[in-house]
């Protein structure tokens, strides 16, 4: 079931052993077939007689032979893994010397060239470096374990067609955040200023509010003088018009148009 495999999976470490292992035993025994791989040194190689780990021997036999370790051929009906010809060997084993030495050579380029110094540029921290062949990093990868450290020490990356795009991906999600961060201190700048008018304008209703008292005060005293009291500017106003002042509208009557008159 689902559970069974999963248990089962193993990992790049196991993995990488039982390439070992298998190295070992082809070079031992220099001409060796896949069946007997897995019948005969299983248990030496840590491999089970099943579907599933024949072929995972397959694929590592392939990668080995890929990075001109081992050869691996089809003979008649078998397929055979063998230890490569002198000649072959020391081709392989140049032309690995001049891959590794071009990929230096690439990494050194690259770290003079300082793409992150460019002006106008302000968050170009590191540089990927592409090899479109994958066998080709990974050979690179096994044969100079230090070319990765090396290079990311100068800011930059080696990515092949299996990891560029996790690259990529963990690229954007790396910017999503920094854009996340800048709006949280923009929105966090903004409710700041907007705190800070909230303040202002409670300070200015308050302002408002006293000014409007003193006018409703104001108010109060100057209608009070109109229209109350016994000299009030009102009564004084009917008193003309009883003399016989002449005006156009009639005025109302003062709050104390009932007291008697002074003499």
């Amino acid at each position: 079931d689902l559970a069974e495999k999963k248990r089962k999976r193993r990992t790049l470490k196991e993995i990488r052993v039982i390439r070992e292992g298998l190295l070992k035993t082809v070079n031992a025994a220099e001409t060796v077939t896949l069946s007997q791989l897995v019948s005969d040194h299983g248990s030496t190689i840590g491999v089970r007689n099943t579907p599933s780990d024949k072929n995972l021997v397959k694929k590592q036999l392939d990668r080995l032979a890929k990075s001109g370790q081992i050869e691996f051929v089809k003979v008649g009906r078998d397929l055979v893994a063998r230890t490569p010809s002198a000649s072959s060997q020391e081709e392989r084993e140049q032309a690995l010397r001049e891959h590794l030495a071009s990929l230096r050579s690439h990494i050194k380029g690259l770290d003079i060239k300082d793409y992150s110094g460019l002006e106008g540029i302000q968050s170009l921290d590191f540089v990927l470096l592409f090899i479109p062949i994958e066998g080709a990093f990974m050979v690179a990868m096994e044969q100079d374990s230090s070319l990765y450290t090396d290079a990311f020490a100068r800011n930059i990356v080696l990515v092949s067609p299996t990891t560029l795009l996790v690259t990529l991906r963990t690229i954007q999600n790396i910017w999503r955040y920094e854009y996340q961060n800048r709006n949280a201190l923009d929105i966090a700048d903004r409710a700041g200023k907007i705190c800070d008018q909230v303040s202002l304008i409670d300070e200015s209703l308050g302002d408002l509010g006293d000014k409007l008292n003193k006018a409703h005060n104001a108010w109060e005293t100057t209608h009070s003088r109109l229209t109350q009291g016994r000299g009030n500017l009102l009564r004084q106003a009917n008193q003309l018009m009883d003399l016989g002042a002449k005006a156009r509208r009639a005025l109302p009557r003062a709050d104390d148009e009932d007291e008697p008159a002074s003499s």
